[in-house]
């Protein structure tokens, strides 16, 4: 799914099927149907752990990867933290479902965690 450079994003549904669907305020479509946990970050690029978690996240985003920005998201799409640090302390975040988001110049990954 790509952002572009939309600065908008403001509106993410997420159902139990997986589907998502992700708007800016002018309600521009930027996916439907994405299926979260086939999409999430799979590669070597950017791996996110433990998940579930309780306290902290951890980011490995490989060394080729300079610049970055990690985001994250509930499920209404509110943005509850933006960061560059690569270990992320949540213990102040209830309980629930989560989407990071790593954003790089030309490419964004993304997926979703559990906060216990």
């Amino acid at each position: 799914m790509d952002f572009g450079h939309s600065t908008d994003l403001i509106y993410v549904r997420a159902f139990d099927d997986g589907s998502v669907y992700v708007n800016d305020i002018k309600g521009n479509l930027y996916g439907s149907n994405v299926n979260l946990i086939e999409t999430s970050i799979t590669d070597n690029n950017v791996v996110v752990h433990p998940n579930p978690t309780k306290d902290f996240i951890n980011i490995s985003i490989s060394p080729a990867i300079r610049d970055y920005e990690i985001s994250m998201y509930d499920l209404q799409g509110e943005k509850v933290l933006s960061t560059k640090e690569n270990r992320i302390n949540i213990e102040n975040i209830k309980a629930g479902v989560y989407f990071i988001v790593v954003t790089t110049g030309n490419q964004t990954y993304h997926t979703k965690v559990v906060k216990q």
